[in-house]
């Protein structure tokens, strides 16, 4: 998929495949940001997941990741948020996305209920995506906050979770 190729540096690859997603004509486009890979990991994401609402804002001008980057953040959090929404009953299944900036910050939002415990190993929340279920996507996730002087924060409180990132825009 678009991860594997973005992972082993195959741009090209990605632009194709980013070709292939708005030439068909199935694909309904939702969300129309003035970021392109934005626009393509979301929009794949609710097409791909036709059983899952997701209500989606986007207010930003300047999105500040790169592209890989922007697939480790969004492409990780929204798999997550899939996976726990899909154990939850039809109709419960909805993932909210918001993504904002002021001067200074961009804010990323995804919020999600589930259901059951999530699995930790000390401190560390894992996800049982993968074959060895050691998730370590929010790791991923959070070295790209910390190369942005960012901060990550989850909060689980009844049976929502929400991960909260903040990234600094300018880096001096």
């Amino acid at each position: 998929g678009i991860r594997s190729l973005i992972e082993n540096k195959r741009y090209i690859g990605v632009i194709e495949y980013l070709d292939s997603i708005e030439k068909m004509d199935a694909l309904k486009i939702v969300v129309r940001s003035n970021n392109e890979i934005v626009n393509a990991i979301l929009n794949s994401k609710i097409n791909e997941f036709p059983n899952i609402k997701f209500l989606i804002q986007t207010q930003f001008k300047d999105f500040i990741l790169s592209m890989t980057e922007t697939v480790i953040i969004l492409g990780n959090s929204i798999d997550n948020a899939i996976e726990a929404v899909n154990k939850l009953g039809e109709g419960k299944r909805q993932i909210y996305i918001n993504l904002s900036e002021n001067n200074q910050f961009l804010k990323i939002v995804i919020e999600n209920e589930y259901i059951g415990n999530l699995p930790y190993l000390g401190n560390m929340l894992l996800s049982s995506k993968g074959k060895n279920r050691n998730g370590f996507g929010l790791e991923n996730i959070k070295q790209v906050v910390d190369s942005h002087h960012g901060k990550m924060e989850i909060n689980t409180t009844n049976q929502r979770f929400k991960l909260v990132i903040i990234l600094e825009k300018q880096v001096y």
